[in-house]
């Protein structure tokens, strides 16, 4: 029975290997994507709820904007549309619920996601197992941050076997803010010019404040935004 541990530690030093070789294949994908999408231009429409669950009343906002992008995170962005509970407003009413989105964080950039090569020192990456997502055979692979603080995440990627790239992330801040109790959020990808690009956000908050256990706010705020329309910009 001597031989049984050596071949134990084979085998997980083999699976080591594969998983690593796995995650070099995804942020090798990641980086042939910078290259072919230096900068790019995109439509980004945006939905966003403010759902009051204490007096069941319901406020909602939303825009379409022109972003233009360049390397990681950087982002430039022009107000085409804009609507509050469905209908488009303009001018100075307009411009106020610009600036709301803006102090709410919707635009924000500084999420430091994980299949960046900018980001891959800030995480540890676990391969877990194959699956089939959306008739696509996928290697599920989690990520927690090496640091506590702003802008990190926690979850789970959902990544092609053959190609690596990421298909679908669904994760949640390392850090909630101090008055969310819970938060959930998905990036959808879908497949423009040989690669897989963000199409869809969501994303789901509850805020509860309860001093002394008295409920003054508990409100969920569901966002939800959608990317077309890229072109490579030369």
């Amino acid at each position: 029975m001597r031989w049984i541990l050596p071949l134990v530690l084979l085998a997980g030093e083999a699976c080591g290997l594969l998983a690593e070789e796995f995650l070099r294949l995804v942020f090798e994908r990641d980086e042939a994507r910078a290259r072919a999408f230096g900068r790019v231009s995109y439509r980004a429409e945006l939905r966003y709820q403010e759902v009051d669950l204490l007096n069941n009343r319901v406020r909602s906002l939303g825009c379409v904007r022109a972003v233009r992008a360049r390397g990681f995170g950087s982002q430039e962005y022009d107000f085409l549309r804009v609507n509050v509970d469905g209908a488009e407003v303009s001018g100075r009413q307009a411009e106020r619920v610009c600036a709301e989105l803006r102090r709410k964080g919707v635009f924000a950039r500084r999420t430091r996601l994980p299949f960046f090569s900018e980001s891959r020192a800030d995480y540890f990456y676990e391969v877990l197992d194959d699956t089939v997502f959306s008739g696509r055979r996928v290697r599920r692979v989690r990520f927690v941050p090496r640091v506590r603080g702003e802008g990190y995440v926690k979850g789970v990627a959902w990544v092609l076997v053959g190609s690596g790239d990421v298909v679908r992330m669904e994760f949640a801040p390392a850090v909630l803010p101090l008055v969310a109790r819970e938060a959930r959020m998905v990036l959808d990808y879908g497949e423009f010019a040989g690669f897989w690009l963000p199409v869809r956000f969501g994303m789901r908050m509850l805020i509860v404040v309860a001093p002394l256990g008295l409920e003054l706010v508990k409100m969920e705020i569901r966002a939800e935004e959608f990317y077309s329309d890229y072109q490579v910009l030369r």
